[in-house]
């Protein structure tokens, strides 16, 4: 083979790597290219001449940090001056000690003392479990009026629960919570085994026990000169009704009604218009 061929074979070989090359970077322009309208096609979707300033937008987010920003350079981090804290400050109500008497590294016992660190620390106590408690009612009767009467030790007319139970669960029903987590509650909390049926019970014995104040108070706002009414839509059962409020400067009455409308107040409060 003279040096021409070789040449000649030279730049063939050449000219195919050149080749392969270009092809590469043609390959490497389309996927930047798509790259490119993707990223386009996304920016758009932020920021386009169509829709107003938004919490999507970036140039919105660059406008609220940079016054964000100058106002902390104006006025610094932290609260207002002079503004008053709403921190709620602890106060010790016991102190306990934490002492060593020999070191930790050596077992030494020749230790002195040399300062005192304080901590405070807010601890919540372990849920109570529950007591059962026998009461005796005494019974009696008078020999001048042959009246029979007994102490009813301000115990619920009806059921196995105290107040405190009732308590408990009246106010985990007002806060929306079902039947099946109060037993539930009841049972990881107080160790009381309670069913569904015995929670709802337990419910309608607290009304019963609230009846005589709650006469009373009706009593009271139905006796006086002038009342402010308000409703307020409440859902019972999947249904839209109304809590109605009848109020003095000192009382409160909340009924439940499926209305709105007038005959409300001539079922509860005829004397009001």
């Amino acid at each position: 083979m003279t040096d021409y061929e070789k040449i000649i074979l030279e730049l063939r070989q050449d000219n195919k790597r050149l080749q392969l090359l270009i092809n590469d970077l043609i390959k490497s322009n389309d996927d930047l290219a798509k790259s490119n309208d993707e990223l386009q096609q996304k920016l758009s979707y932020y920021e386009n001449p169509y829709s107003p300033p938004s919490q999507n937008s970036l140039e919105w987010k660059w406008q609220t940090r940079q016054k964000r920003d100058e106002s902390n350079h104006k006025s610094g981090r932290g609260g207002i001056p002079g503004h008053k804290g709403a921190t709620q400050k602890f106060i010790p109500k016991k102190t306990q000690h934490h002492e060593l008497s020999v070191c930790p590294k050596c077992s030494s016992t020749r230790i002195t003392q040399t300062n005192i660190k304080k901590r405070i620390m807010v601890s919540i106590p372990p849920p109570q479990q529950y007591e059962v408690t026998q009461h005796i009612l005494h019974k009696y009767r008078c020999h001048t009026c042959h009246n029979e009467f007994q102490n009813n030790g301000n115990l619920p007319p009806t059921g196995d629960f105290d107040g405190s139970v009732i308590r408990n669960v009246a106010d985990m029903y007002s806060k929306r919570m079902p039947m099946n987590t109060i037993k539930q509650s009841l049972q990881e909390q107080n160790g009381l085994h309670i069913t569904n049926t015995t929670v709802q019970s337990i419910l309608q014995t607290g009304q019963q026990f609230l009846e005589p104040l709650y006469t009373e108070i009706s009593h009271k706002i139905h006796t006086s000169d002038v009342i402010g009414f308000d409703e307020t839509g409440y859902p019972v059962d999947g249904k839209n009704a109304w809590c109605w409020v009848a109020r003095t400067a000192t009382k409160a009455q909340y009924v439940l009604e499926y209305s709105r409308s007038g005959k409300v107040l001539k079922k509860h409060w005829k004397k009001f218009k």
